[in-house]
Protein backbone atom coordinates (compact mmCIF):
# COMPACT_ATOMS: atom_id res chain seq x y z
CA UNK A 1 0.00 0.00 0.00
CA UNK A 2 2.95 2.42 0.83
CA UNK A 3 4.79 1.54 -2.64
CA UNK A 4 1.46 2.65 -4.24
CA UNK A 5 0.91 6.00 -2.08
CA UNK A 6 4.75 6.80 -3.14
CA UNK A 7 3.98 6.20 -6.81
CA UNK A 8 1.07 8.47 -7.08
CA UNK A 9 3.30 10.90 -4.79
CA UNK A 10 5.78 11.18 -7.67
CA UNK A 11 2.95 11.20 -10.28
CA UNK A 12 1.48 14.22 -8.91
CA UNK A 13 4.78 16.23 -8.47
CA UNK A 14 6.01 15.62 -11.45
CA UNK A 15 2.58 16.90 -13.50
CA UNK A 16 2.69 19.89 -11.13
CA UNK A 17 6.47 20.50 -11.86
CA UNK A 18 5.41 19.99 -15.56
CA UNK A 19 2.41 22.46 -15.16
CA UNK A 20 4.95 25.18 -14.07
CA UNK A 21 7.02 25.03 -16.86
CA UNK A 22 4.25 25.34 -18.60
CA UNK A 23 2.73 28.08 -16.84
CA UNK A 24 6.86 29.84 -16.85
CA UNK A 25 6.45 30.64 -20.84
CA UNK A 26 4.40 33.70 -19.81
CA UNK A 27 7.00 34.92 -17.50
CA UNK A 28 9.51 34.99 -20.32
CA UNK A 29 11.41 38.22 -21.24
CA UNK A 30 12.16 39.54 -24.45
CA UNK A 31 10.19 40.48 -28.04
CA UNK A 32 7.39 38.29 -29.38
CA UNK A 33 5.17 38.66 -32.16
CA UNK A 34 1.35 40.03 -30.78
CA UNK A 35 -0.05 40.05 -34.07
CA UNK A 36 0.66 38.90 -37.30
CA UNK A 37 0.15 40.78 -40.31
CA UNK A 38 -0.41 37.75 -42.78
CA UNK A 39 1.84 37.82 -45.55
CA UNK A 40 0.73 37.53 -49.23
CA UNK A 41 2.60 34.73 -51.71
CA UNK A 42 3.33 36.79 -54.61
CA UNK A 43 1.85 35.81 -57.56
CA UNK A 44 4.36 36.07 -59.89
CA UNK A 45 6.77 34.10 -57.56
CA UNK A 46 4.37 31.51 -57.92
CA UNK A 47 4.37 31.36 -61.29
CA UNK A 48 7.89 31.27 -61.45
CA UNK A 49 7.94 28.54 -58.72
CA UNK A 50 9.83 30.32 -56.47
CA UNK A 51 10.30 29.26 -52.60
CA UNK A 52 12.44 29.15 -49.70
CA UNK A 53 13.29 30.80 -46.46
CA UNK A 54 13.57 34.83 -45.88
CA UNK A 55 15.31 35.40 -42.85
CA UNK A 56 14.92 38.98 -41.40
CA UNK A 57 16.43 40.83 -39.01
CA UNK A 58 14.71 43.18 -36.76
CA UNK A 59 15.41 45.77 -33.80
CA UNK A 60 12.26 46.35 -31.79
CA UNK A 61 11.99 49.49 -29.08
CA UNK A 62 10.46 48.90 -25.86
CA UNK A 63 6.90 50.24 -26.75
CA UNK A 64 7.08 47.23 -29.40
CA UNK A 65 7.60 49.27 -32.64
CA UNK A 66 10.07 48.56 -35.35
CA UNK A 67 12.99 50.95 -35.51
CA UNK A 68 14.64 48.81 -38.29
CA UNK A 69 14.25 45.91 -40.04
CA UNK A 70 16.66 44.24 -42.80
CA UNK A 71 16.57 41.24 -44.50
CA UNK A 72 19.54 38.73 -44.21
CA UNK A 73 19.08 36.04 -46.40
CA UNK A 74 16.22 34.39 -48.76
CA UNK A 75 14.88 34.34 -52.35
CA UNK A 76 14.86 38.18 -53.68
CA UNK A 77 11.73 37.52 -55.45
CA UNK A 78 9.71 36.60 -51.54
CA UNK A 79 11.82 39.72 -49.59
CA UNK A 80 9.31 42.12 -50.26
CA UNK A 81 6.44 39.97 -49.18
CA UNK A 82 8.35 39.03 -45.87
CA UNK A 83 9.13 42.78 -45.23
CA UNK A 84 5.92 44.41 -45.76
CA UNK A 85 4.35 41.65 -43.57
CA UNK A 86 6.94 41.90 -40.45
CA UNK A 87 6.90 46.01 -40.97
CA UNK A 88 2.85 46.02 -40.54
CA UNK A 89 3.19 43.51 -37.48
CA UNK A 90 2.66 44.35 -33.72
CA UNK A 91 5.20 43.82 -31.20
CA UNK A 92 5.54 43.02 -27.91
CA UNK A 93 8.58 44.07 -25.62
CA UNK A 94 8.42 42.14 -22.15
CA UNK A 95 10.41 43.42 -19.29
CA UNK A 96 13.22 44.17 -22.41
CA UNK A 97 16.85 45.48 -20.57
CA UNK A 98 18.01 47.91 -23.19
CA UNK A 99 16.12 50.61 -25.64
CA UNK A 100 16.69 48.57 -28.46
CA UNK A 101 16.31 44.73 -28.61
CA UNK A 102 17.53 42.04 -31.41
CA UNK A 103 15.09 40.10 -32.57
CA UNK A 104 15.17 37.83 -35.94
CA UNK A 105 11.99 36.38 -38.37
CA UNK A 106 12.13 33.40 -40.73
CA UNK A 107 9.16 33.62 -42.77
CA UNK A 108 8.90 30.08 -45.27
CA UNK A 109 6.84 30.29 -47.97
CA UNK A 110 5.84 26.76 -49.51
CA UNK A 111 4.10 24.95 -51.96
CA UNK A 112 1.42 22.65 -51.38
CA UNK A 113 1.61 19.19 -52.46
CA UNK A 114 -2.57 19.07 -53.60
CA UNK A 115 -3.43 19.47 -57.15
CA UNK A 116 -3.53 23.20 -57.87
CA UNK A 117 -6.91 22.61 -60.06
CA UNK A 118 -8.57 21.33 -57.23
CA UNK A 119 -7.24 23.88 -54.60
CA UNK A 120 -9.55 25.15 -51.99
CA UNK A 121 -10.38 28.93 -52.62
CA UNK A 122 -8.14 30.31 -50.18
CA UNK A 123 -4.95 29.38 -51.85
CA UNK A 124 -2.85 31.08 -49.46
CA UNK A 125 -2.24 29.26 -45.53
CA UNK A 126 -0.31 31.12 -42.70
CA UNK A 127 0.48 29.21 -39.79
CA UNK A 128 3.07 30.89 -37.09
CA UNK A 129 5.38 29.17 -34.12
CA UNK A 130 7.09 31.75 -31.94
CA UNK A 131 9.30 33.75 -34.59
CA UNK A 132 8.73 31.36 -37.61
CA UNK A 133 5.76 32.04 -40.32
CA UNK A 134 4.99 29.36 -42.85
CA UNK A 135 3.28 30.21 -45.77
CA UNK A 136 2.05 27.65 -47.70
CA UNK A 137 0.13 28.46 -51.50
CA UNK A 138 -0.91 26.19 -54.32
CA UNK A 139 1.52 26.38 -57.18
CA UNK A 140 0.33 28.17 -59.85
CA UNK A 141 -1.23 26.15 -62.99
CA UNK A 142 -3.31 25.88 -66.02
CA UNK A 143 -6.43 24.03 -65.41
CA UNK A 144 -9.34 23.39 -68.00
CA UNK A 145 -12.22 24.92 -66.88
CA UNK A 146 -14.88 22.18 -68.34
CA UNK A 147 -12.93 19.44 -66.74
CA UNK A 148 -12.65 17.69 -70.17
CA UNK A 149 -9.30 17.30 -72.06
CA UNK A 150 -11.31 16.02 -75.33
CA UNK A 151 -10.64 19.31 -77.47
CA UNK A 152 -12.09 19.80 -81.04
CA UNK A 153 -8.98 20.17 -83.63
CA UNK A 154 -8.78 21.24 -87.16
CA UNK A 155 -6.30 20.06 -89.20
CA UNK A 156 -3.58 22.24 -90.74
CA UNK A 157 -4.83 21.74 -94.40
CA UNK A 158 -8.37 22.35 -93.52
CA UNK A 159 -8.08 26.51 -92.53
CA UNK A 160 -8.90 27.32 -95.76
CA UNK A 161 -11.69 25.09 -96.60
CA UNK A 162 -15.56 25.34 -96.00
CA UNK A 163 -16.57 21.75 -95.61
CA UNK A 164 -13.61 20.00 -93.69
CA UNK A 165 -14.88 17.76 -90.84
CA UNK A 166 -14.41 17.96 -87.11
CA UNK A 167 -11.92 15.43 -85.80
Amino acid sequence: MLFIVAIGFFAFSGSAQAQSEIGSDTNQTGVFLAKLHDPVYPPITRVAGVYGDVHLALRIRKNGTIQSVEVVSGPPLLQRAALESAQQSQFECRACTGDVTAYSLVYSFQFSHEDCCNSSNDPTKVEESQNHIWVTAAPFCFCDPSGTTTHKVRSVKCLYLWKCAVR
